[in-house]
């Protein structure tokens, strides 16, 4: 008889559904108060043609309420209905019921994604607990590089000893370098094998061949070039050796596949998304330049299933495809089952965690025309009609590695948003295409990351226009004795104490809230304005489309900044110089406004906007910090200081005029 119980359930949080939505309700409710002052405002000064009220820094700031309202909304689809899942792998029919799995993993260059780390990914993916028969594994590498051919090769030869072993023991972290870091209690768990001799023997022979491992990549990468290339011929390789893909225990290995496609400088190759469908459509040329398209997993190994994963990305728990196929052979999900999605989760951030790459909220691919591949095939799908799950086990399936330098982490938001611009500026914008595909709260969801660089906007008029006009004693909130001003204020604490609650709610610290709100400003004033710019480039013609994949080395200076919780402002003047430009105009506002104010009497007038400047003074620290407090290497250069004071002293000439006059 067949097991009736489910292979998985799900729950409403009620508690944060019940929270959600009275903040949506009551913060909505002031929203509308705030357009309804600023409306009547603008009319009445209109009306009665006040000319010592000037109309443009008002008309701005509204401006900018507005797109932050907007914006507001459409983040509200994601507190809807918050709900958990939880699956029963142990309920899955016996291995020889299950269906064969294929596993791609990209990389592109061996020495910003280092091959030790590519190649744990490749091995904790050969090691999942799934039937050696149904398991296929497939690198690909789109530098075509010799290191990495040769990797593999290493990998292959250590798997054959580390995934007996894991099998035996039943080890937990099934990648290598996270099992010989972690603590033994932690993986053993009140298993009594770990404390046989047996398997101390047996641990300390597997760590010798894991340092062989390393010391043979090694040796690869001091004897061969880690010259990529965009023009070079397509290798596909199955790995083996003489006992024909069998284990030191002489038992059934996953199959394992060396992939590089094709490219040549004369056709487009579409970066990431191009890589996978050469994996799924690998298309080669033949006598007589005829094209054909042929699936390389397809001719191997054709499984109805893929699993993709970074090439930093290790399976962290050896039951993630079976927790995936709780749902994919439930009979009620499965027709209508597009993909399982999982959270990204790092091993690399430290506790304070000073760039925020946690990424704490849901965010993570075959589609062309974006570099966001994995949005953008997301997308098609749910407007196609399929449906998703997003799994979050309280053991994460996967653990990469987060970006821990603010270079990096600019350089990579900045990808990010140029594709999903790519998205809102064409005919595939979410709110204009998918309405009539898909379900409002879905066009709501990826709206609202397709829009989310245009915060920059709404941002940069509210780093400069309320500051200036507070150095001219020119109010633009309500007073403090105005009813209107408990909006304002409502609207601010109303939004804050949200975040805080969200941070609380996973089980984080209000030392999070503060990161999470410089960060998102720090991008917004970099990565957000330049991916913008860049993709409206790139539409009109005037940018070619570029791919830079995220630099995964680890720099020890850097890395020691980081556990210490300092910031490393070693980066681009083009990005430092428009936050400190920023930062120095804000404390020239503060301290010239306050004593200005309390001079002619005024601070019940110019309360908010005292206290706007003061915000972000306070908010974003460590910029002051690394201008004019720290001697030490990864401080912000006193040119780039003296810079962007050059840069505060025009937009205060030159603001002034076009604003106030």
């Amino acid at each position: 008889m067949e097991n009736s119980l489910p292979l998985n359930l799900y729950r409403v949080k009620k508690t944060n559904l019940i929270i959600n939505r009275l903040h949506i309700f009551t913060h909505g409710f002031a929203l509308l108060a705030l357009i309804y002052y600023r409306t009547t405002f603008l009319f009445q000064t209109f009306k009665i043609g006040d000319k010592n009220t000037p109309f443009l820094p008002h008309v701005l700031v509204f401006f900018s309420e507005l797109i932050l309202s907007f914006f507001w909304l459409l983040s509200q689809a994601f507190q809807w209905n918050p709900i958990s899942r939880k699956v029963f792998p142990e309920r899955l029919p016996g291995n020889d019921k299950l269906p064969s799995i294929d596993v791609f993993i990209c990389t592109t260059n061996p020495i910003k994604e280092p091959s030790v780390d590519v190649m744990n990914t490749v091995i904790s993916a050969m090691a999942m607990e799934y039937p050696a028969d149904k398991l296929h594994v497939y690198l690909s590498d789109d530098g075509g590089s010799s290191v990495t051919f040769q990797a593999v090769k290493e990998a292959w030869k250590f798997s054959k000893w580390w995934i007996p072993f894991c099998r035996k023991y039943e080890v937990k972290a099934r990648c290598p370098a996270a099992y010989f870091l972690a603590d033994e209690s932690e993986e053993g768990n009140g298993n009594g094998k770990f404390s046989s001799i047996e398997f101390i023997a047996e641990k300390k022979k597997i760590e010798e061949k894991y340092e062989e491992f390393k010391r043979g990549i090694s040796k690869v990468i001091e004897n061969t070039s880690s010259y990529t290339s965009r023009d070079h011929d397509p290798v596909i390789q199955v790995i083996n050796d003489a006992n024909c893909g069998l284990d030191s225990d002489e038992t059934e290995m996953p199959l394992l596949v060396y992939v590089a496609r094709e490219k040549r400088p004369s056709h487009p190759h579409h970066f990431k998304a191009g890589a996978l469908n050469v994996l799924v459509y690998y298309s080669f040329s033949l006598q007589m330049r005829v094209i054909m398209s042929l699936r390389v997993s397809g001719l191997i190994s054709n499984s109805p299933y893929v699993l993709v994963l970074d090439c930093d990305m290790y399976c962290n728990d050896p039951t993630s495809a079976r927790q995936a196929m709780c749902f994919f052979l439930d009979s009620q999900v499965s027709p209508k089952l597009g993909f399982v999605q999982f959270p990204q989760r790092f091993h690399n951030i430290s506790e304070s965690d000073i760039y925020d790459s946690r990424l704490r909220f849901v965010w993570v691919g075959f589609r062309y025309f974006s570099v966001v591949e994995d949005y953008f095939t997301g997308f098609h799908l749910h407007c196609d009609g399929w449906i998703s799950v997003y799994l979050d086990p309280a053991r994460p399936c996967f653990l990469g590695a987060g970006t821990t330098n603010l270079n990096e982490i600019f350089v990579q938001q900045t990808r990010w948003m140029v594709g999903l611009v790519e998205v809102a500026v064409s005919r595939f914008s979410p709110l204009i295409y998918g309405p009539l595909r898909m379900s409002t709260l879905q066009s709501m969801c990826y709206a609202e990351l397709a829009y989310d660089s245009f915060f920059f906007l709404p941002l940069y008029c509210l780093a400069i226009i309320p500051q200036l006009c507070l150095l001219h004693g020119i109010p633009l909130y309500p007073e403090v004795s105005n009813p209107f001003f408990i909006v304002f204020s409502f609207l601010f604490l109303s939004s804050q104490l949200k975040h805080i609650q969200e941070v609380f709610s996973t089980g984080d610290s209000i030392q999070t809230w503060a990161i999470e709100q410089r960060l998102w400003m720090l991008k917004s004033f970099t990565s957000y304005m330049y991916g913008t710019l860049n993709a409206i480039l790139e539409r009109i013609g005037l940018r070619e489309a570029s791919f830079l994949p995220t630099n995964k080395a680890v720099n020890d200076e850097q890395s020691k900044l980081y556990r210490m919780g300092i910031y490393d402002f070693q980066a681009s003047v083009l990005l430092l110089a428009p936050l400190c430009t920023l930062y120095i105009l804000n404390l020239v506002a503060f301290i010239v406004g306050v004593a200005k104010i309390f001079h002619i009497q005024q601070a019940n007038e110019m309360f908010i906007q005292v206290f706007i400047p003061l915000f972000g003074l306070i908010i974003n620290y460590p910029l002051f910090e690394g201008m004019f407090l720290r001697k030490d290497d990864g401080r912000i250069a006193p040119s780039v200081a003296l810079l962007s004071a050059a840069l505060c002293i025009i937009i205060l000439s030159f603001g002034s005029l076009v604003l106030v006059y």
